[in-house]
């Protein structure tokens, strides 16, 4: 890019969160090959934004020196721990560039600063510097231009045209005002980032899909995923502060099948479930809050926000903490299962992404092949370790059984 361009209040929100994402096992190209795939990349800044980083002010685009781009690219060692893998990844020094690329054994991990873009947006650049990496080809997406002006686009579109949707929204706010937090003890607190990572086996998925079919049929695996979450917190006696925040991408708000949006184009939304532990109500409550136009009422009032004022610094953490949990689930992303062999080992798309706090634990769940992979990022002088591995394995070893057994409860419980 040439020159300043101010940073939109969207990206605005999540300037300075960190992000590491890896993807395994890949045809691992050569530092050198790498490299060259970045700088094409780079060349199309409409689509990647690899060209730019954000002043000391935040305020601004300017552009990313060669000497930092020229360092953009890493080599670790192998490791056989996917949480030590993205430890490590982390704590790189990234010399002033906002992202960083690490080959590491078979696996290709991206470090990003959150403000270039949103998972949609990470997914599929990481999948296209190993595509042009290995293959040399180009992906179609590069070449097409994104939306203009998609936030004032997407609010017309769902707004405008209907006023009854305002009205409909803003009655549904009133009704669910939720309550104002409980104030408690805190103590001084420095972010200290941690992941848990876990993938199911191949029958897992199975038995969740068949039990899908026989008692939620017509969903999708997300609310599965969400409510078995859910259910091996309760039989772990984890204590959550309150509704959990839901990660909504606005694309879908521009065109049926979302639309190219360069950077972040997603808020988060505090759902509030009727029956946590139920995958059809929680069906529900997303489709709901999607129809009223919720995750876009977010995502725009995030943007203005963020536009005129700073993030607060946050430096104290509750003595006792509940978990506030948030789900972010990317699905089937056909470009990373296209770029996965196959092999002794399942392929696994696994991430540190950033807690919503210091009492934050986000889960990111995301499908490859016939399993399930699960991180479980939280910060581990807040949140206890082991609580959180206990939940983990509890989710990936049995989803379907977690939801049986809170479907025959509630059937235990219906009065004769």
């Amino acid at each position: 890019m040439r020159g300043r361009r101010p940073v939109g209040g969207l990206d605005r929100t999540w300037q300075g969160e960190p992000v590491v994402i890896a993807i395994g096992p890949v045809a691992v190209p050569s530092p050198t090959a790498l490299a060259a795939a970045v700088r094409r990349l780079a060349a199309f800044p409409a689509t990647t934004r690899l060209d730019r980083t954000v002043d000391a002010a935040g305020r601004w685009w300017r552009p990313l020196p060669p000497v930092a781009r020229a360092g953009c690219v890493h080599e670790l060692p192998a490791f056989g721990d996917p949480e030590r893998l993205l430890q490590a990844v982390a704590r790189l020094d990234r010399g002033g560039s906002p992202f960083a690329f690490v080959l590491s054994g078979d696996v290709l991990v991206l470090a990003v600063d959150h403000v270039l873009g949103d998972g949609y947006y990470m997914t599929r650049l990481l999948a296209a510097a190993i595509e042009l990496a290995t293959t040399g080809d180009e992906p179609e997406w590069l070449r097409r231009p994104p939306a203009r002006f998609p936030l004032v686009c997407a609010v017309w579109q769902q707004f405008g045209r209907d006023p009854a949707r305002v009205r409909a929204l803003w009655a549904h706010a009133r009704a669910t005002r939720p309550p104002l937090a409980a104030g408690g003890r805190t103590r001084p607190w420095r972010p200290s980032p941690a992941t848990c990572v876990r993938s199911s086996g191949s029958h897992a998925l199975r038995e969740l899909k068949a039990w899908r079919r026989a008692h939620a049929s017509g969903i999708s695996t997300i609310p599965l995923a969400i409510a078995a979450a859910e259910v091996a917190q309760r039989a772990a006696g984890v204590d959550q502060a309150g509704a959990p925040l839901v990660l909504f991408d606005a694309r879908r708000y521009l065109r049926p099948d979302g639309a190219d949006v360069t950077g972040n184009f997603c808020a988060g939304l505090r759902l509030e479930l009727a029956d946590p532990g139920d995958p059809v109500s929680v069906d529900a409550a997303i489709k709901q809050a999607v129809a009223l136009g919720r995750p876009l009422a977010v995502t725009a009032a995030a943007a203005l926000t963020s536009a005129v004022r700073r993030r607060p610094v946050i430096d104290r953490a509750p003595v006792t903490p509940a978990w506030d949990v948030a789900y972010t689930h990317m699905g089937k992303p056909p470009e990373l299962a296209r770029v996965t062999r196959t092999g002794r080992r399942r392929a696994s798309y696994v991430g540190l992404l950033p807690p919503s706090g210091p009492a934050g634990v986000t889960f990111a769940m995301s499908e490859i092949g016939d399993q399930l992979n699960v991180s479980v990022s939280f910060h581990d002088n807040v949140i206890d370790p082991v609580a959180v591995a206990d939940v983990t394995d509890r989710l990936v070893t049995d989803p379907a059984g977690l939801l049986e057994a809170h479907r025959t409860a509630d059937l235990l419980e219906i009065p004769s």
